[in-house]
């Protein structure tokens, strides 16, 4: 770690003790505000600077963008005017007093801190990256590989389209039925689905080096269409996810000029206009208003910073169903716990057991609160805050890691894919899904292994 770094880590900290401190005397949001959003800005610095792939949006940089958006939207609102930003009003009202505020902020910047530091953090062996021989591949079996993933993502697209009749039909909550009762809870076929057609994809991208290069482009635009045409539920945060990974395909490898500066304007400009678009199926209203101001700050920034909020109240709560532990580490696993247990479908994961515990009655609403990997972070560290920031640290490092082996191997440059597909949206979810992609997509590419013919 260079003394650039050591400075920048440093200045993070100072900031964040300091706002502090101020807080104590001079009680006004915006100081928390203005320090977690200056600390954001810093990472994205170092990050930049420091990311050892060479794409253009690094990976690192992309789980920064969630995390501003998700974590840190509603103290960038903040600064620009909104207020009651740690305030939750979602089928249960709840206000953060001044203690609280002061521990968020703090395991805010905190984690930031030590996400950064593990990023940034290496021995000079980790920086060596050797690249393995050429792998030959049996094509008959890859085939069989690509032409499936093709009819999962035709499948994926149908689904898509028939929740957009059912939103339309029944409204944003209508996708969501169902999930108060035992005997109907099951794990949805278009998330199943879904899953393993990324699996499929991250395969077509591991290999592309070895099959024309339109079949990945296909393929990884049919999840795309699939996730954009999820705006029309009222859904926001796949199109928005759509969005940036259109982005990091466009704005590929090499150097940054004024066409590619054109490619992240016309992002941003689609972005802003996310609500409205939303809102034209009628799944969702919007009751904000059109002005830039309503579209981009509240409806973006603090509403999807809500996210925020969930963390900081799911920190209020550190016993969990057992259930909900070993489903976040091993999905599926709920499926023969509950052959052997009597469980119920809010034990099942951190979100519905918190959402069932202070507000039943927006649970059996067939609504929820989403969740947040900081939130799998601090129920994994039992409240102990030092295991909280040594998970931030792991996660730093391991983006690093990710970061520095793609294109060592096939294997490698698919699981890249697997993490560049979810890192922007898993600071709005678990990292349960993640976990599952990669299970899945290891067992396909090991399936295709046993097909592989090595020449030593």
């Amino acid at each position: 770690m260079n003394s650039k770094n050591i400075i920048f880590i440093l200045f993070m900290l100072i900031n964040s003790t300091f706002t502090l401190l101020f807080y104590n005397f001079y009680n006004y949001d915006i100081l928390f505000s203005i320090s977690i959003v200056l600390n954001i800005i810093i990472s994205f610095y170092v990050l930049l600077k420091n990311s050892p792939e060479d794409y253009v949006l690094k990976l690192s940089l992309v789980y920064l963008m969630g995390f501003t958006l998700f974590i840190g939207g509603r103290f960038v609102a903040n600064l620009f005017g909104a207020e009651d930003i740690y305030c939750f009003e979602f089928g249960y009202t709840y206000c953060l007093n001044t203690n609280e505020k002061m521990k968020l902020n703090f395991l805010l910047n905190s984690s930031l801190v030590f996400f950064v530091l593990g990023f940034i953090f290496r021995s000079k062996e980790e920086g060596i990256v050797i690249k393995q021989k050429e792998e030959f591949i049996n094509k008959s079996a890859l085939t069989i590989i690509l032409i499936a993933s093709v009819f999962l993502g035709l499948l994926s697209i149908y689904y898509q389209f028939g929740s957009v009749v059912d939103a339309i039909k029944g409204g944003y909550g209508v996708l969501y039925e169902g999930q108060g009762s035992a005997e109907e809870y099951q794990t949805p076929v278009t998330l199943l689905i879904g899953t393993i057609f990324l699996a499929t994809v991250a395969i077509a991208y591991s290999v592309n080096n070895k099959i024309k290069p339109y079949i990945f482009y296909v393929l990884v635009s049919m999840y795309i269409f699939s996730q954009l045409m999820s705006v029309l539920t009222g859904a926001r945060a796949g199109f928005i996810t759509a969005i940036v990974i259109l982005l990091w395909i466009f704005l590929g490898r090499g150097k940054f000029g004024l066409k590619k500066f054109a490619v992240i304007i016309s992002a941003i400009f689609i972005i802003s206009v996310t609500n409205y678009v939303s809102s034209l199926t009628g799944a969702r209203i919007n009751d904000t208003g059109n002005s830039l101001y309503e579209s981009i700050v509240l409806e973006i920034f603090y509403g999807q910073g809500i996210s925020m909020m969930v963390f900081s109240i799911g920190t209020m709560e550190v016993s969990y169903p057992v259930v909900a532990y070993l489903k976040t580490i091993f999905p599926g696993i709920q499926v023969i716990y509950q052959s052997i247990f009597n469980v119920e479908p809010y034990d099942l994961s951190f979100s519905t057991s918190l959402t069932h515990k202070l507000a039943p009655s927006v649970y059996y609403d067939n609504m929820g609160w989403g969740w947040t990997l900081l939130g799998d972070f601090y129920a994994f560290s039992f409240g102990v805050t030092a295991i909280f920031l040594f998970y931030n640290f792991v996660w730093g490092k391991l983006l690093y890691k990710i970061s520095a082996l793609n294109g060592t191997n096939t294997y490698f440059r698919g699981l890249f894919f697997c993490f560049i597909i979810s890192v922007f949206n898993i600071n709005r979810a678990s990292i349960s899904y993640l976990i599952f992609l990669i299970f899945l997509y290891t067992a396909l590419y090991f399936s295709l292994k046993l097909v592989i013919r090595k020449k030593y």
